[in-house]
């Protein structure tokens, strides 16, 4: 915006473009997800995200008409998305190597992407005005990404605890069903009545 012209290949463009990378990487993380407030909440980030890359595409005549820039507000938003990924995950405690399951990958190289946009736009603040809530709102985004994987680790570790705890029990129950309807005697008068609940 502001109508300067620069390189393809300039810093600035640079810097934006790899924005651009880390908000597809981050929409596609996202396509994982079924539709809820996790889902909305990161589509919500992918917005931010837009503005913070017209931000940095446009000149000083440019940035001065733009309206909802980046804002502490919008970092605090990225820290409540935090503290929620914790309360589900709770500490690390040990390292975690991407690709555990299908939905997490994307979230752990999104975060990657993240971290790239990052290094471009400080190499850009080296040499050209860039104001420090874009570069803190992209380096606590990389922090928020990263949690997001976590989680998605965290709900795939307990479905599939519990599917090994649901074949367990149906292990067990089919082979007291099938000890039952063998060996149980019919039920009479001298049958404790609980024998037939059972069965």
């Amino acid at each position: 915006f502001g109508g300067s012209r620069v390189a393809k290949q300039s810093l600035r463009v640079e810097a934006y473009g790899t924005v651009d990378e880390a908000n597809a990487a981050l929409g596609q993380a996202k396509a994982g997800l079924e539709p809820g407030p996790w889902r909305d909440r990161i589509h919500g980030v992918q917005q931010r995200l837009f503005v913070l890359g017209a931000e940095l595409a446009s000149d000083t005549a440019g940035a001065q008409i733009l309206d909802g820039t980046i804002s502490s507000a919008d970092i605090d938003v990225l820290e409540h998305l935090i503290d929620d990924c914790l309360a589900v995950t709770g500490p690390q405690r040990a390292f975690v190597v991407p690709g555990r399951d299908a939905v997490s990958a994307p979230f752990h190289l999104a975060r990657t992407v993240v971290r790239r946009a990052e290094r471009r736009v400080l190499t850009l603040a080296e040499t050209e005005a860039v104001r420090p809530e874009l570069i803190t709102y992209l380096n606590r985004l990389s922090d928020a990404v990263y949690a997001l994987a976590r989680v998605t680790e965290t709900w795939f570790e307990a479905a599939r605890i519990e599917e090994v705890a649901r074949a367990a029990v149906a292990k067990v129950t089919g082979r007291r069903c099938a000890s039952t309807t063998a060996s149980a005697p019919a039920p009479t008068q001298t049958t404790p009545g609980r024998w037939a609940a059972m069965r």
